[in-house]
Protein backbone atom coordinates (compact mmCIF):
# COMPACT_ATOMS: atom_id res chain seq x y z
CA UNK A 1 0.00 0.00 0.00
CA UNK A 2 3.00 2.52 0.63
CA UNK A 3 4.42 1.83 -2.79
CA UNK A 4 1.22 2.68 -4.22
CA UNK A 5 0.75 5.75 -2.31
CA UNK A 6 4.43 6.73 -3.59
CA UNK A 7 3.70 6.09 -7.06
CA UNK A 8 0.87 8.11 -7.21
CA UNK A 9 2.62 10.80 -5.05
CA UNK A 10 5.65 10.48 -7.75
CA UNK A 11 3.07 10.87 -10.90
CA UNK A 12 1.05 13.87 -9.63
CA UNK A 13 4.65 15.91 -9.45
CA UNK A 14 5.60 14.36 -12.63
CA UNK A 15 1.79 16.18 -13.84
CA UNK A 16 2.16 19.00 -12.04
CA UNK A 17 5.99 20.08 -13.87
CA UNK A 18 4.89 19.18 -17.31
CA UNK A 19 6.39 15.71 -17.22
CA UNK A 20 4.76 12.11 -17.34
CA UNK A 21 3.60 12.88 -21.35
CA UNK A 22 1.06 16.02 -19.95
CA UNK A 23 0.59 18.80 -22.82
CA UNK A 24 2.70 21.39 -20.56
CA UNK A 25 -0.63 23.57 -21.47
CA UNK A 26 -1.23 24.82 -17.76
CA UNK A 27 -1.43 27.98 -16.42
CA UNK A 28 2.16 29.59 -16.83
CA UNK A 29 3.56 26.58 -18.95
CA UNK A 30 3.86 27.27 -23.03
CA UNK A 31 3.24 23.72 -24.92
CA UNK A 32 7.25 22.60 -26.26
CA UNK A 33 8.04 23.36 -29.47
CA UNK A 34 7.66 20.72 -31.71
CA UNK A 35 9.85 19.68 -35.05
CA UNK A 36 7.92 20.64 -38.18
CA UNK A 37 9.64 19.05 -41.44
CA UNK A 38 9.65 21.94 -43.78
CA UNK A 39 11.49 23.86 -46.55
CA UNK A 40 13.37 27.56 -45.13
CA UNK A 41 14.22 30.03 -47.60
CA UNK A 42 17.63 31.31 -46.82
CA UNK A 43 17.76 35.30 -48.82
CA UNK A 44 21.23 37.16 -48.66
CA UNK A 45 20.33 41.16 -48.13
CA UNK A 46 23.63 42.26 -49.26
CA UNK A 47 23.73 45.90 -48.20
CA UNK A 48 20.35 46.48 -46.74
CA UNK A 49 19.98 47.67 -42.60
CA UNK A 50 20.65 45.58 -40.97
CA UNK A 51 22.62 43.42 -43.43
CA UNK A 52 22.33 39.57 -42.59
CA UNK A 53 20.90 36.23 -44.01
CA UNK A 54 16.88 36.59 -43.77
CA UNK A 55 15.32 32.80 -43.14
CA UNK A 56 12.05 31.77 -44.00
CA UNK A 57 9.68 29.05 -43.35
CA UNK A 58 7.87 27.70 -45.49
CA UNK A 59 4.34 26.05 -44.45
CA UNK A 60 4.39 22.97 -46.05
CA UNK A 61 0.51 22.37 -46.76
CA UNK A 62 0.15 26.52 -48.71
CA UNK A 63 3.58 27.53 -49.72
CA UNK A 64 3.17 30.37 -47.33
CA UNK A 65 6.64 31.85 -45.97
CA UNK A 66 7.23 33.40 -42.32
CA UNK A 67 9.95 35.32 -41.34
CA UNK A 68 12.19 33.17 -38.65
CA UNK A 69 12.30 35.19 -35.40
CA UNK A 70 15.50 37.05 -35.12
CA UNK A 71 15.67 37.20 -39.15
CA UNK A 72 17.96 38.93 -41.10
CA UNK A 73 20.98 37.07 -39.08
CA UNK A 74 24.10 38.86 -39.23
CA UNK A 75 25.80 39.00 -42.19
CA UNK A 76 29.21 40.90 -43.32
CA UNK A 77 28.26 43.88 -45.91
CA UNK A 78 27.99 42.36 -49.31
CA UNK A 79 26.65 38.92 -48.65
CA UNK A 80 26.00 38.24 -52.49
CA UNK A 81 24.81 34.48 -52.09
CA UNK A 82 23.95 31.36 -49.75
CA UNK A 83 24.67 27.83 -49.85
CA UNK A 84 22.66 25.12 -47.51
CA UNK A 85 24.07 21.60 -47.42
CA UNK A 86 21.79 18.34 -48.70
CA UNK A 87 20.40 18.20 -44.54
CA UNK A 88 19.71 22.05 -44.37
CA UNK A 89 21.34 21.83 -41.07
CA UNK A 90 24.41 24.00 -42.21
CA UNK A 91 24.00 27.53 -44.13
CA UNK A 92 27.39 29.42 -45.70
CA UNK A 93 26.90 32.66 -46.53
CA UNK A 94 29.63 34.48 -49.63
CA UNK A 95 30.79 38.39 -49.33
CA UNK A 96 31.89 39.49 -52.28
CA UNK A 97 33.70 42.70 -50.50
CA UNK A 98 36.26 40.91 -47.89
CA UNK A 99 35.76 37.13 -49.91
CA UNK A 100 35.00 35.85 -46.38
CA UNK A 101 33.23 33.17 -46.13
CA UNK A 102 30.26 33.17 -43.17
CA UNK A 103 28.99 29.83 -41.64
CA UNK A 104 25.44 29.26 -39.86
CA UNK A 105 23.88 25.97 -38.04
CA UNK A 106 20.41 25.50 -38.43
CA UNK A 107 18.00 25.20 -35.24
CA UNK A 108 16.13 22.09 -36.30
CA UNK A 109 13.09 23.30 -34.64
CA UNK A 110 12.93 27.41 -35.00
CA UNK A 111 14.80 27.70 -37.90
CA UNK A 112 16.81 30.50 -36.34
CA UNK A 113 20.71 30.67 -37.73
CA UNK A 114 23.47 30.77 -35.27
CA UNK A 115 27.41 31.19 -36.49
CA UNK A 116 29.66 28.46 -36.52
CA UNK A 117 32.74 28.23 -34.52
CA UNK A 118 35.42 30.49 -36.16
CA UNK A 119 33.44 32.32 -39.24
CA UNK A 120 34.17 34.16 -40.83
CA UNK A 121 36.28 31.69 -42.90
CA UNK A 122 38.97 33.35 -45.56
CA UNK A 123 39.39 32.82 -49.39
CA UNK A 124 42.83 33.60 -48.97
CA UNK A 125 42.58 36.70 -51.43
CA UNK A 126 40.58 33.81 -53.85
CA UNK A 127 37.19 36.56 -53.40
CA UNK A 128 33.91 35.22 -53.46
CA UNK A 129 30.62 35.55 -55.73
CA UNK A 130 28.80 32.02 -55.34
CA UNK A 131 29.04 28.56 -53.78
CA UNK A 132 28.08 25.33 -53.73
CA UNK A 133 27.60 22.84 -51.28
CA UNK A 134 28.38 18.82 -52.48
CA UNK A 135 25.40 16.40 -52.77
CA UNK A 136 26.90 14.52 -50.29
CA UNK A 137 27.34 17.58 -47.98
CA UNK A 138 31.57 17.05 -47.41
CA UNK A 139 32.43 20.09 -49.46
CA UNK A 140 31.69 23.46 -49.91
CA UNK A 141 33.16 25.14 -53.26
CA UNK A 142 33.59 29.03 -53.66
CA UNK A 143 33.73 30.60 -57.09
CA UNK A 144 35.86 33.60 -56.75
CA UNK A 145 37.05 36.07 -59.21
CA UNK A 146 40.93 34.89 -58.78
CA UNK A 147 40.28 30.89 -58.56
CA UNK A 148 37.67 28.14 -57.38
CA UNK A 149 38.71 27.32 -54.01
CA UNK A 150 37.74 24.11 -51.88
CA UNK A 151 36.84 23.20 -47.99
CA UNK A 152 35.84 20.18 -46.28
CA UNK A 153 32.40 20.46 -43.89
CA UNK A 154 32.93 19.45 -40.42
CA UNK A 155 29.62 16.67 -40.44
CA UNK A 156 29.18 17.65 -36.38
CA UNK A 157 30.05 21.50 -36.38
CA UNK A 158 29.79 22.85 -39.80
CA UNK A 159 33.54 24.28 -39.48
CA UNK A 160 35.28 25.37 -42.95
CA UNK A 161 39.17 23.30 -43.23
CA UNK A 162 40.64 24.88 -46.08
CA UNK A 163 41.55 22.86 -49.18
CA UNK A 164 43.14 25.61 -51.00
CA UNK A 165 42.59 26.82 -54.92
CA UNK A 166 41.16 24.42 -57.16
CA UNK A 167 40.67 26.39 -60.56
CA UNK A 168 40.38 29.12 -62.19
CA UNK A 169 38.56 32.22 -61.71
CA UNK A 170 34.95 31.57 -61.98
CA UNK A 171 31.52 33.49 -61.62
CA UNK A 172 29.50 30.38 -60.55
CA UNK A 173 29.48 26.42 -59.89
CA UNK A 174 27.21 23.70 -59.96
CA UNK A 175 27.88 20.26 -59.45
CA UNK A 176 25.82 17.63 -61.03
CA UNK A 177 23.47 15.20 -58.81
CA UNK A 178 26.06 12.36 -58.64
CA UNK A 179 28.62 14.40 -56.56
CA UNK A 180 31.38 13.21 -59.84
CA UNK A 181 31.27 16.45 -62.17
CA UNK A 182 31.48 20.58 -61.48
CA UNK A 183 30.84 22.90 -63.86
CA UNK A 184 32.20 26.45 -63.48
CA UNK A 185 30.58 29.91 -65.28
CA UNK A 186 33.00 32.33 -66.32
CA UNK A 187 31.28 35.74 -66.20
CA UNK A 188 29.67 35.56 -69.94
CA UNK A 189 33.16 35.45 -71.09
CA UNK A 190 34.69 38.45 -68.95
CA UNK A 191 37.06 35.65 -67.29
CA UNK A 192 38.81 34.94 -70.52
CA UNK A 193 36.82 31.72 -71.16
CA UNK A 194 33.98 31.29 -73.59
CA UNK A 195 33.66 27.54 -72.93
CA UNK A 196 32.50 26.19 -69.88
CA UNK A 197 35.04 24.69 -67.77
CA UNK A 198 34.77 20.82 -66.35
CA UNK A 199 35.98 19.50 -63.49
CA UNK A 200 36.17 16.06 -61.92
CA UNK A 201 35.70 15.82 -58.14
CA UNK A 202 37.62 13.06 -56.30
CA UNK A 203 34.87 11.78 -53.86
CA UNK A 204 37.52 10.96 -50.81
CA UNK A 205 39.25 14.30 -50.62
CA UNK A 206 36.87 16.98 -53.01
CA UNK A 207 40.11 17.98 -55.12
CA UNK A 208 39.00 19.06 -58.55
CA UNK A 209 40.83 18.01 -61.84
CA UNK A 210 40.54 19.77 -65.06
CA UNK A 211 38.51 17.66 -67.48
CA UNK A 212 38.45 19.18 -70.51
CA UNK A 213 35.01 21.74 -71.07
CA UNK A 214 32.16 22.28 -73.04
CA UNK A 215 32.11 23.36 -76.38
CA UNK A 216 32.70 26.73 -77.64
CA UNK A 217 29.78 29.69 -76.76
CA UNK A 218 29.00 33.12 -75.66
CA UNK A 219 30.04 32.21 -72.24
CA UNK A 220 28.18 30.85 -69.22
CA UNK A 221 27.23 33.29 -66.31
CA UNK A 222 25.09 31.31 -63.73
CA UNK A 223 24.81 27.55 -64.69
CA UNK A 224 21.72 25.10 -63.32
CA UNK A 225 21.78 21.40 -63.64
CA UNK A 226 18.53 19.42 -63.81
CA UNK A 227 18.06 17.15 -60.83
CA UNK A 228 18.32 13.98 -63.10
CA UNK A 229 21.69 14.97 -63.67
CA UNK A 230 20.93 14.99 -67.62
CA UNK A 231 21.20 18.81 -68.81
CA UNK A 232 22.85 21.87 -67.92
CA UNK A 233 21.48 25.41 -68.83
CA UNK A 234 24.15 28.75 -68.20
CA UNK A 235 22.73 32.17 -69.41
CA UNK A 236 24.84 33.73 -71.57
CA UNK A 237 26.84 36.92 -71.80
CA UNK A 238 24.32 37.77 -74.38
CA UNK A 239 21.39 37.59 -71.88
CA UNK A 240 20.71 34.31 -73.75
CA UNK A 241 20.14 30.41 -72.55
CA UNK A 242 22.76 27.71 -73.55
CA UNK A 243 21.48 24.23 -73.30
CA UNK A 244 24.03 21.03 -72.82
CA UNK A 245 23.14 17.16 -72.34
CA UNK A 246 25.61 16.03 -69.76
CA UNK A 247 27.76 12.72 -70.64
CA UNK A 248 27.36 10.28 -67.43
CA UNK A 249 30.61 8.50 -67.62
CA UNK A 250 32.62 11.51 -68.77
CA UNK A 251 30.78 14.55 -67.81
CA UNK A 252 31.54 16.32 -71.07
CA UNK A 253 28.72 18.28 -72.50
CA UNK A 254 26.65 18.71 -75.98
CA UNK A 255 25.14 20.91 -77.37
CA UNK A 256 21.23 20.39 -77.60
CA UNK A 257 19.99 23.07 -80.09
CA UNK A 258 20.82 26.51 -80.38
CA UNK A 259 20.62 29.47 -77.41
CA UNK A 260 17.54 31.64 -76.47
CA UNK A 261 17.49 34.65 -76.83
CA UNK A 262 16.43 37.72 -74.75
CA UNK A 263 15.82 35.46 -71.31
CA UNK A 264 17.22 37.76 -69.13
CA UNK A 265 20.20 38.10 -66.53
CA UNK A 266 18.77 36.01 -63.73
CA UNK A 267 19.32 32.60 -61.61
CA UNK A 268 17.80 29.36 -63.47
CA UNK A 269 15.34 27.27 -61.59
CA UNK A 270 14.40 23.24 -62.61
CA UNK A 271 11.42 21.54 -60.86
CA UNK A 272 12.30 18.58 -58.72
CA UNK A 273 10.69 16.46 -61.78
CA UNK A 274 13.04 17.77 -64.32
CA UNK A 275 9.88 18.90 -66.19
CA UNK A 276 9.87 22.70 -66.11
CA UNK A 277 12.52 25.72 -66.20
CA UNK A 278 12.41 29.61 -64.98
CA UNK A 279 14.64 32.26 -65.26
CA UNK A 280 14.92 35.29 -63.33
CA UNK A 281 15.98 38.81 -64.79
CA UNK A 282 16.94 41.53 -62.56
CA UNK A 283 15.92 44.33 -64.63
CA UNK A 284 12.32 43.27 -65.48
CA UNK A 285 9.35 42.02 -63.56
CA UNK A 286 9.15 39.08 -65.89
CA UNK A 287 10.24 35.04 -65.19
CA UNK A 288 10.74 33.24 -68.75
CA UNK A 289 9.04 30.01 -68.24
CA UNK A 290 9.74 26.69 -70.17
CA UNK A 291 9.04 23.35 -70.34
CA UNK A 292 12.11 20.62 -70.71
CA UNK A 293 12.01 17.67 -73.66
CA UNK A 294 12.58 14.71 -73.37
CA UNK A 295 15.69 15.75 -75.16
CA UNK A 296 16.96 18.54 -73.06
CA UNK A 297 15.22 21.02 -75.76
CA UNK A 298 13.52 23.92 -74.33
CA UNK A 299 9.92 25.21 -75.27
CA UNK A 300 8.78 28.70 -74.12
CA UNK A 301 5.98 28.75 -71.69
CA UNK A 302 6.15 32.40 -72.11
CA UNK A 303 6.64 35.22 -69.33
CA UNK A 304 4.67 35.60 -66.19
CA UNK A 305 4.41 38.57 -64.59
CA UNK A 306 6.49 39.30 -61.50
CA UNK A 307 7.84 42.50 -59.11
CA UNK A 308 10.73 44.57 -60.76
CA UNK A 309 13.77 43.14 -60.44
CA UNK A 310 12.80 39.31 -60.23
CA UNK A 311 16.37 38.16 -60.50
CA UNK A 312 16.69 35.18 -58.41
CA UNK A 313 14.23 32.25 -58.35
CA UNK A 314 14.03 29.06 -56.76
CA UNK A 315 11.16 26.18 -56.36
CA UNK A 316 10.13 24.07 -53.35
CA UNK A 317 11.39 20.53 -52.29
CA UNK A 318 7.58 19.28 -53.53
CA UNK A 319 7.40 21.04 -56.77
CA UNK A 320 4.35 22.81 -55.98
CA UNK A 321 5.67 26.17 -55.73
CA UNK A 322 8.01 28.81 -56.70
CA UNK A 323 9.42 31.71 -55.57
CA UNK A 324 11.25 34.92 -56.34
CA UNK A 325 13.46 37.43 -54.83
CA UNK A 326 13.08 40.88 -55.89
CA UNK A 327 15.87 43.52 -56.26
CA UNK A 328 14.22 46.44 -57.01
CA UNK A 329 10.97 46.42 -54.49
CA UNK A 330 13.16 44.34 -51.71
CA UNK A 331 10.43 41.55 -51.78
CA UNK A 332 9.88 37.56 -51.68
CA UNK A 333 6.87 36.53 -54.33
CA UNK A 334 4.88 32.99 -54.43
CA UNK A 335 3.57 31.64 -57.07
CA UNK A 336 1.67 27.99 -56.90
CA UNK A 337 2.81 25.73 -60.26
CA UNK A 338 1.04 23.86 -62.51
CA UNK A 339 1.97 20.50 -62.08
CA UNK A 340 1.03 19.86 -65.67
CA UNK A 341 1.86 22.95 -67.58
CA UNK A 342 4.18 24.46 -65.40
CA UNK A 343 2.54 27.51 -65.48
CA UNK A 344 2.61 30.26 -62.59
CA UNK A 345 -0.21 31.76 -60.31
CA UNK A 346 0.28 34.29 -58.14
CA UNK A 347 -0.27 33.69 -55.09
CA UNK A 348 -1.18 35.86 -51.55
CA UNK A 349 0.53 39.42 -51.68
CA UNK A 350 5.08 39.51 -51.44
CA UNK A 351 6.79 39.48 -48.05
CA UNK A 352 9.29 42.42 -47.09
CA UNK A 353 12.66 41.58 -47.44
CA UNK A 354 15.60 44.03 -45.95
CA UNK A 355 16.27 46.15 -49.47
CA UNK A 356 19.75 47.30 -50.59
CA UNK A 357 20.81 50.97 -51.20
CA UNK A 358 20.36 52.44 -54.74
CA UNK A 359 24.06 51.52 -55.87
CA UNK A 360 23.83 47.63 -54.53
CA UNK A 361 19.98 46.57 -54.97
CA UNK A 362 19.31 43.51 -52.56
CA UNK A 363 18.15 40.66 -52.54
CA UNK A 364 20.69 39.38 -54.39
CA UNK A 365 19.79 35.40 -54.28
CA UNK A 366 17.71 32.89 -52.80
CA UNK A 367 17.97 29.34 -52.02
CA UNK A 368 15.60 26.38 -50.46
CA UNK A 369 16.50 23.45 -48.91
CA UNK A 370 14.50 20.91 -47.22
CA UNK A 371 14.33 19.65 -43.16
CA UNK A 372 13.73 16.50 -42.69
CA UNK A 373 12.56 14.81 -39.50
CA UNK A 374 15.47 13.85 -37.49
Amino acid sequence: MNIKLALVAASAALAACGGGGGDGGGAGNAPPAQFVARDYAFIPTFTSSPVGVAVFAIDPSTGAPSAVAGSPFAAAAGTADVAVDPTCRFVYAADVFSGNISAYSIDGITGALVPVAGSPFSTSGSGAQSLTVHPSGKFLYVAGTAALRAYAINSTSGVLTDLGSQGSGASSIAIDPSGRFAYAGTNGGVLGQLSIPIYSINATTGALTSAGSGPVGNGANLIAIDPAGKFLYATTSVFGLASYSINANSGALTVVGPDISNVGSGNIAIDPTSKFLYVGNSSSSFISAFSIGASGTLTSLGLVQAESGAKSVAVDSTGKFAYTANIQTGTMSRFAINASTGGLTTLGPSVPVPAGSAQFSSPQALKIAHRAAP
